[in-house]
């Protein structure tokens, strides 16, 4: 069989959405947005306070405090795996989805659980700012033992045919910049195929991660949160670039995928 999608429509595995702030939260601002869980616990009801170790490859653009204690809001699965996450540490608010449907419907859980965060963090003495926006997708595909991914991937400037040729289990690492209005975005393109048992099937596997970065020059970060509407600007503003996100994404993949496949799961149609 040729590579498909791990989902019948769609071969997103996880979606991350993360923005960053311009210091990292307090023991103040910690304890405050524990003491506001009801806000969010119809969507993420497991709490988890826990010490965070640093990151090695954080979402948004990083900043590392003395306050190490991070939160964790969930909704779990029976197995205790996360359908949805919240983590809140350091100077980031990170937002994972393992349950992905289409952009609109994902992206509108995150964007409420974003406000709802940003009206708890509003402080007209020492008001935070938004300094980066990142958007993190890995899509996963699957074909039979030994299969190659030139079947599904094509030659491109993202990976090359001596790759594509390969027998064997192999990686890719690709790191580039490029704008959105005066702000630099960093791409990392990883794609990668591994070997492994679904049942008793033996299978390969092709995982595709994304990891759009925008590091926010002082003119394009939304304004300070100071209040409730500025709140609500902020968020206004994220949205922008999260579909901007979204939509180079979708570019990018369509290059990296054969005809056939992006059709598939829908990159030739709706999104």
């Amino acid at each position: 069989m040729t590579f498909r999608p791990i989902n019948d429509d769609h071969a997103v595995e996880r979606c991350e959405f993360a923005i960053g702030l311009n210091a990292p939260l307090s023991p103040r601002e910690t304890n405050l947005i524990h003491s506001r869980a009801a806000l969010w616990c119809e969507e993420l009801p497991a709490i988890t306070v826990s010490e965070l170790d640093v990151p090695t490859d954080p979402v948004a653009q990083f900043i590392i405090g003395p306050n190490n204690v991070g939160l964790l809001f969930s909704y779990l699965r029976p197995d205790g795996s996360a359908v949805w996450s919240m983590q809140c540490g350091f100077n980031e608010i990170l937002i994972t989805a393992t349950r992905y449907t289409r952009w609109a419907t994902t992206w509108s859980v995150a964007q409420t659980l974003i406000a709802k965060v940003l009206s708890v963090l509003q402080n007209p003495q020492n008001p935070r700012q938004v300094i980066s926006v990142a958007l993190r997708v890995r899509d996963e595909f699957y074909a039979a033992a030994g299969h190659q991914a030139s079947s599904a991937l094509v030659q491109s400037k993202f990976v090359s045919g001596l790759v594509l040729a390969q027998d064997s289990t192999w990686h890719n690492n690709l790191g580039w910049f490029e704008p959105i209005s005066d702000s630099p975005v960093l791409n990392h393109l990883n794609i990668s195929t591994r070997n492994d048992t679904f049942g008793d099937e033996a299978r390969r596997s092709l995982q595709i991660s994304h990891l759009q970065q925008i590091r926010l020059e002082d003119a394009d970060r939304p304004p300070l949160i100071a209040d409730q509407s500025a709140a609500a600007a902020a968020v206004d503003a994220i949205e922008l670039m999260m579909t901007e996100l979204h939509i180079r994404n979708k570019r990018v993949m369509t290059e990296l995928l054969t005809p056939e496949l992006a059709s598939r799961i829908g990159l030739r149609g709706n999104p």
